[in-house]
């Protein structure tokens, strides 16, 4: 089965609805949601979307979530949505260069693992511009949904 279509383990679903339940209990409460079209990644989406409440037939799809993803084309997506709290699902290694882009560097310094989550307050989104308030590996969020 191509990489693409492969879906999530049953570890995987049992370890990102944990993660979900994580951020949850940090005070996340997105208004919109935003997934790469990929199995996994919509699959994860769907696990955060029940964590929250959200009705899965709004998360919208999109290819700025996929690996070959522009990061200022993610950004001006954003700003089409008018949403306070965004959550995005997608791909390594294109999320670190969409949080190395948000940070002005090269690198992030960072990997997000699977269900990671890095959480920005943004001022503006082109040029980027805000704050880094939290990069939480999905096992620390395992343990704050305890």
């Amino acid at each position: 089965m191509p990489d693409a279509e492969r879906p999530l383990t049953l570890r995987g679903r049992k370890r990102s609805r944990a993660a979900a339940e994580g951020l949850r209990a940090l005070g996340a409460k997105p208004d919109a949601m935003l997934s790469s079209p990929l199995v996994r990644a919509e699959q994860t989406a769907k696990l955060f979307a029940q964590a929250f409440d959200f009705p899965a037939d709004e998360i919208r799809l999109t290819d700025t979530l996929k690996s070959s993803g522009v990061p200022a084309d993610l950004l001006r997506e954003l700003g089409k949505l008018g949403a306070h709290e965004v959550m995005c699902f997608g791909h390594e290694p294109h999320l670190s260069h969409v949080i190395a882009y948000l940070l002005h560097t090269r690198t992030a310094g960072t990997e997000l693992r699977r269900a990671g989550v890095a959480c920005f307050e943004l001022k503006t989104l082109l040029p980027p511009s805000g704050l880094l308030v939290g990069l939480y590996s999905a096992k620390a969020l395992r343990l704050l949904g305890k």
